[in-house]
């Protein structure tokens, strides 16, 4: 019995075709393990949301009233559906590759009649992203500067109970200078005085109203899953032909 044992063991041995196989499944399964660090760090980090705000403001364009928002201020919306891609190799600090913001809920603002001629405003379907032709890189601080793009439908009520809209809007004058810190997995990402929206004030003359948004969010990495799969190939493979022999 012993016998049989050992000549099948060097049966398998002597198998060059076998020993090559093998071989090479540990040595993919080896390269996976020592690459898959350096893959990591070298490629752009996504964020998920967990957590955030969206702080609404509504101001005259001309400077004179700096709210013009009935009732508690600011007006305080979660967000959802949001991310950030960071690439650490982007410049010397890194920069920002993209975004996407969404309020997770209608946005509703209640005005000042006495101060505007409008009374209620809400936005809907809003998303708020980068422009995407430009490279914004992050300074020692944390700082970078950013072309906006959000697009919402709007609409609402004039005094008097009168409705507008919905009217598909695009953002204007949206470049803004952000602010982001990374701490392990974690990013916290800022960006303030974002115009959403621009409408005059109906009826009568008037300076327009600048609907503004400040937004804040907490975010986690999401898993890279390259990463994950070339390790599991490597080792899966190598199991399998394990298994068979």
């Amino acid at each position: 019995m012993l016998g049989k044992m050992l000549g099948k063991k060097i049966d398998r041995i002597a198998d060059p075709a076998r020993f090559r196989t093998r071989l090479t499944l540990a040595a993919a399964a080896i390269w996976a393990l020592l690459l898959a660090p350096g893959l990591a760090s070298a490629a752009p980090i996504t964020y998920a949301f967990t957590s955030g705000t969206v702080t609404l403001r509504a101001i005259l364009d001309d400077g004179t009233v700096t709210s013009v928002l009935s009732g508690p201020t600011p007006v305080n919306v979660l967000l959802g559906g949001t991310s950030v891609t960071f690439d650490p190799a982007g410049g010397i600090n890194g920069s920002l590759i993209d975004f996407e913001l969404v309020p997770a809920s209608l946005l509703n603002l209640d005005l000042d009649e006495s101060l505007v001629g409008l009374d209620t405003i809400s936005v809907a379907n809003a998303r708020l992203v980068n422009d995407t032709s430009t490279q914004s890189f992050v300074s020692p601080i944390g700082q970078f500067f950013v072309n906006t793009i959000i697009t919402a439908d709007v609409s609402g009520f004039l005094p008097g109970g009168t409705p507008f809209g919905p009217e598909s809007v695009t953002s204007i004058d949206s470049a803004v200078t952000g602010h982001l810190g990374i701490a392990g997995d974690t990013i916290t990402f800022n960006l303030s005085g974002i115009n959403i929206a621009r409408f005059a004030q109906l009826p009568g003359p008037g300076p327009d109203v600048l609907v503004k948004a400040d937004f804040t969010f907490i975010g986690t990495v999401i898993p890279e899953p390259g990463t994950a799969l070339l390790l599991g190939l490597g080792l899966g493979a190598l199991a399998a032909r394990r298994g068979r022999d």
